[in-house]
């Protein structure tokens, strides 16, 4: 598929400047084991990853909170079944995702 230019400068820039990025890279990485574990321990059907997002299943009362709560959440159906594609974001959006989810599991 095409590529536009200002993806294509932004591309550039990042592969020129891999260092400055690395300290973002891996506080992704951290915050993805973290909510993987806990989200097992709460019982939670979570799929190993290693992109910047969890693929899990989710209860209608953890999705209907997080709506309640302006926390987005991708809905995907794989095989006729519901699930749910959360991606990494800052401290902040990922505690208030987990706190959702632990009051509703």
């Amino acid at each position: 598929y095409n590529v536009n230019t200002l993806t294509q400068i932004m591309a550039k820039v990042i592969i020129e400047n891999k260092d400055l990025y690395k300290e973002r890279i891996e506080y992704f990485k951290e915050a993805r084991e973290n909510m993987y574990d806990e989200l097992k321990s709460l019982g939670i059907v979570v799929y190993p990853s290693h992109a910047n997002f969890l693929w899990m299943e989710l209860n209608s009362k953890i999705v209907e909170n997080c709506l309640k709560n302006n926390i987005y959440i991708r809905q995907m159906k794989f095989n006729d079944k519901d699930y749910f594609r959360v991606c990494m974001g800052t401290k902040e959006e990922n505690e208030a995702f987990m706190k959702v989810v632990r009051e509703n599991a």
